[in-house]
Order: structure tokens, then sequence, then C-alpha cells
């Protein structure tokens, strides 16, 4: 955020008023999106359990993010990086698949708390993009 020391060339408010108005804004939505990304993840925590959840949701995310990233700036090798988002969906589908068979052991299941695992990965790998737009 800035220093806080002698020099004010670098402190906090100097460099709140040097930025744009829409660099500010793309930071507080996609703080915003962020944030309600990981209030979904506690609550799919709250819901399926940490084994589930927390995979789910960041496996999710990881693939989003590597995936818009490079469709936005292709850099890097695509043969790792596919590789890598290939592992990290196949982790993902068998981590979900390990808590549908929780079912048959006798303990409750929730296709609720697979959504919300869902839907604060995508949000978590998509809402970086916003703070990070040029």
């Amino acid at each position: 955020m800035g220093s806080t020391g002698i020099d004010d060339s670098n402190s906090f408010l100097n460099n709140v008023h040097s930025a744009d108005a829409s660099n500010i804004v793309s930071t507080l939505i996609g703080g915003a999106i962020f944030n309600l990304a990981n209030l979904l993840l506690v609550a799919a925590i709250d819901m399926a359990g940490l084994a589930v959840a927390f995979p789910v949701s960041i496996g999710i995310a990881l693939v989003v993010g590597v995936v818009s990233s490079y469709a936005l700036q292709s850099r890097g090798n695509v043969g790792l990086l596919g590789a890598g988002v290939v592992c990290a969906v196949i982790a993902v589908i068998m981590d979900g698949k390990a808590y549908g068979s929780l079912a048959s052991a006798g303990r409750t299941v929730s296709q609720k708390s697979i959504i919300t695992c869902v839907v604060s990965g995508v949000l978590m790998g998509c809402g970086r993009r916003l703070w990070l737009m040029p």
C-alpha cells in the first residue's frame, strides 16, 4: 500500500491519488468478488467438510485461472499447463466422487454443498482477473 516512512513520494495517500479511478473501481470489484468466493468457501466447508470443499473449490479456481490467463495472454508451455489442468480436473472429480460415495456409508450428502464449492471456485478464478486488469 505504500510507505509510512519519511519519504512522502511513496505514501499510501499519494499512491491512491495517482491511481486512475478505473483501476480503483476494478480493484474494489475484484476484492468484493474474491471475498464473496471466500464466504462461499467457508459455507461449503461447513456443509461438506474441509477435505471436500477446499480441494474442489481451489481446484476449480486453479483451472479457471489458468485457462482464462492463457486465453488472454498465451505465455508458458502449453503442454505443461495442460497437464497441470488435467491433473487438477481429475483431482476435483475424484474428490467429488469420494464425497458422493459417503451416501452409501449412511452419511448425508448434499448437492448444495458441491454447487457452493463450484460457484466459489469459479468466482475465485474469475475475480482475480478484475484486480489485475491494466
